[in-house]
């Protein structure tokens, strides 16, 4: 394995910092994302990636993930976990 792809996803106005993983095979994992997607699918398509799965690493009191709108989206077919 030569390294890991990991294109931090900051949003400065919610605090919150998400991750776009390049799996190596066209696919992506997102980590923690929020409910605005469009940054996730502008980094993804600027390096030919479809978003996979989506992780949240864990529940968020004060912060609405975007894992669920993420497997919701036709644009990709994204598998959700979350984390304990």
């Amino acid at each position: 394995m030569t390294g890991i792809d990991l294109v931090p996803l900051s949003d400065e106005g919610l605090g919150n910092s998400s991750y776009l993983v390049d799996l190596g095979d066209g696919r992506a994992l997102v980590v923690d994302v929020s409910r605005d997607l469009r940054a996730v699918y502008e980094a993804a398509a600027r390096r030919g990636l479809t978003v996979a799965f989506a992780a949240d690493t864990h529940l968020h009191a004060d912060f609405s993930t975007g894992r669920t709108p993420t497997q919701r989206d036709k644009r990709n077919k994204s598998t959700g976990v979350c984390g304990r």
